[in-house]
């Protein structure tokens, strides 16, 4: 779906943001200390060149809001700059002396007029700049052109990286984008427009509380706030991310091994984090982690609508899928725990909340199968043995849903868009016998993923997962008569050599893409594991857990609680990773650093608050902001240890801490 930057505003952070950079209408300067950081405590000087009547207007129709020329350029508007305020429509004329920049500076509860929707008010302060050759125009584009012209950029490199990332043409990135009718175009920008709108009003939220920047040590200015807004807690704003996630085997056995030479020569060439580790066993909690920064209490693989006796109130929204029955839904085995997450804040939601997107791609999916559930064996579908053309094998139904990512969240899965976000992809041993089924749906996309590739429409985060043969996991594979098992997919080094061999496929699928093609676009492929094999002797986990195990029984700072009301079933059972597993990062940024080795401690929980601060999706100065255990840094655990008892004794609270993965993903 697609939210504009009239009716979005700032949508992502103003659950957890103060207000910020509150203005008097019409006054001359808008909380002038505060907005400058300090810089603008003295009157400017008027300027004494030629004056220059400009007429112009705010994208958005803001009502109200000031406007003045910034003769010091400091982004803000300060006392003796000429001044005025727009009028109903967010139009204005003022006289400027010729050659200066221009400010705008739009209080929270402004009036504005969205084009779809109406009248409405914004949520939170932003500033928007516009620069002397852009006719008065003001909006989050020409801000972004301002800040990229801060670094260093020309005016004319600016606008035109920019509108190579959007596939728009230059003028339409400086225009009143609400008024384009070319509708591709005009959603490109309104969506991008939405996007930076959010990092313009954090970047104010850190002027008016008084941030210390991490870049200066000194208290934040609006230009310098804006820049910092794009690297959160040092982690650059990527596009589009995919992640790849493999089975089962721990760093060593990958990272050099003789038999992923692929795998081992990605992570030379980019990125790795040396010390990444899994939170949980078997597979299930890790993907849930992965999506959530939780495990939420999940310690089996149960399916998603496993849920324990006589619980009605975890039972799922939607209908089981065709075949199954509440009587068979967890395994005796286990100590049923609840895998229908309700209410728990994740990866999905929050980034359609913010405007932006994610897709699963998973390989090996019966056609026209409803994601939701296992795969089916079929005796008619046949393929050859990778080592042995002659033998061939049938399906075992090697789609695994306890790999997916989004199942066990409620309401992802009640969410309009999680059929079409469950996508193909392609390169599986079964493939072309699928394609050749009279069964299989007419027009029916094996290889969503390439297609999406081939016309740009993958999302901003993708998780790439492949069958239980390609991804290292193992599977009982055998010919129609069941007395020849497969030669690549059983334990052992053959099944490793195919996990490389299709990790590399994906690699070089994505990086022939037109996607990664384009360098205005920043885009990164993630190679990681779910966990590893359950031979590691060292520390189980970090990062985000404590190794005593005696953790309270839910997340804490969700939804301003910080009690334990109704402890989660089996919650003090996370911290059960099988040690390190491997975590690379490549990128299409010809600047990036390579060959980086970073030996700091993270885990599935580190990697999802690096991608809230990737996608601006939380604020590092609120940390509730961040969801779940993804919020528990150093300073976070110190601040709240009364109500964080499973850390009181900590022996090394370092390792015990969550923080972000700036390192792997850093641009130069």
């Amino acid at each position: 779906m697609i939210h504009t930057i009239h009716d979005q505003l700032h949508r992502v952070v103003r659950k957890f943001l103060m207000p910020a950079l509150v203005a008097t209408a019409g006054s001359s300067v808008l909380l002038l200390a505060a907005c400058s950081g300090g810089n603008s405590s003295s009157a400017v000087t008027p300027a004494t060149s030629a004056n220059a009547q400009v007429q112009g207007n705010s994208v958005g129709q803001y009502a109200n809001a000031m406007v003045c020329a910034d003769i010091n350029q400091n982004g803000v508007c300060d006392a003796g700059e000429p001044s005025t305020t727009t009028d109903a429509s967010g139009a204005y004329t003022l006289a400027v002396p010729a050659g200066t920049p221009m400010v705008e500076m739009i209080a929270a509860s402004t009036a504005f007029v969205d084009p779809v929707k109406g009248a409405g008010k914004t949520t939170s302060a932003v500033v928007y700049r516009s620069l002397a050759d852009m006719n008065g125009l003001f909006s989050p584009l020409t801000t972004d052109v301002a800040r990229l012209v801060d670094t260093g950029q020309s005016e004319s490199v600016a606008t035109a990286q920019i509108a190579q990332r959007l596939g728009v043409s230059a003028a339409q990135v400086i225009s009143d984008y609400t008024k384009i009718t070319d509708a591709t175009a005009r959603t490109a920008l309104e969506t991008e427009a939405n996007l930076l709108n959010t990092r313009f009003a954090l970047a104010s939220t850190m002027v008016s509380r008084g941030d210390v920047s991490s870049v200066t040590n000194a208290p934040e200015t609006l230009k310098q706030a804006e820049q910092d807004a794009f690297n959160l807690e040092g982690v650059p704003r990527y596009d589009n991310v995919f992640v790849i996630i493999l089975e089962n085997e721990t760093n060593l056995k990958i990272d050099g091994g003789a038999s992923t030479p692929n795998i081992t020569a990605a992570l030379q060439s980019g990125a790795k984090a040396s010390n990444y580790y899994s939170i949980g066993s078997p597979s299930e909690p890790n993907y849930v982690a992965l999506g959530s920064g939780d495990t939420w209490g999940v310690t089996s693989d149960d399916p998603w609508f496993c849920i324990p006796a006589g619980d009605t109130t975890d039972l799922p929204t939607d209908s089981l899928p065709t075949g199954e029955t509440v009587a068979n839904q967890c395994d005796s085995s286990n100590t049923p725990s609840v895998h229908n997450i309700k209410n728990g804040r994740n990866i999905f939601t929050t980034l359609e909340s913010a405007g932006l997107s994610w897709h699963v791609y998973s390989e090996s999916m019966n056609p026209g199968m409803d994601p939701r559930g296992n795969s089916t064996p079929d005796q008619t579908i046949l393929a050859p043995d990778h080592n042995n053309p002659s033998l061939m094998l049938f399906y075992p139904g090697a789609y695994a849903p306890r790999h997916n990512p989004t199942l066990d969240f409620d309401d992802v899965r009640n969410d309009p868009s999680f059929t079409s976000n469950q996508r193909t992809m392609g390169g599986g041993q079964w493939d072309q016998a699928f394609l050749a089924s009279p069964e299989t749906p007419a027009g029916y996309d094996i290889d969503q993923l390439g297609t999406d590739l081939a016309s740009g429409n993958v999302a901003n985060v993708n998780y790439l997962v492949p069958d239980l043969c390609d991804d290292m996991h193992n599977q009982t594979v055998t010919d129609v008569a069941g007395t020849t098992r497969a030669t690549d997919c059983s334990a052992g080094p053959a099944i490793l050599k195919r996990g490389d061999n299709y990790t590399q496929y994906l690699i070089s699928k994505i990086k022939a893409s037109p996607l990664w093609n384009n360098p205005a676009r920043r885009v990164a492929i993630v190679i990681t594991f779910d966990e590893g094999n359950g031979n590691y002797l060292g520390p189980a986990a970090c990062c985000g857990w404590n190794p005593a195990g005696n953790t309270q029984g839910e997340p804490q700072g969700e939804d301003g609680k910080m009690t334990v009301t109704t402890p989660i079933v089996n919650y003090n059972h996370g911290n059960e990773g099988n040690g390190p597993v491997v975590f690379g990062v490549l990128t299409n940024q010809a600047s990036a650093p390579t060959g980086v080795n970073d030996q700091e401690e993270y885990s599935h929980i580190a990697f999802v608050r690096t991608l809230q601060d990737m996608f601006a999706l939380a604020d590092p100065g609120v940390p509730d902001s961040y969801m779940n255990r993804s919020k528990y840094t150093q300073s976070y655990i110190a601040a709240n240890l009364q109500v964080l008892p499973e850390y009181a004794g900590s022996v090394d609270s370092h390792w015990d801490a969550v923080r972000p993965m700036a390192k792997v993903f850093a641009l130069k």
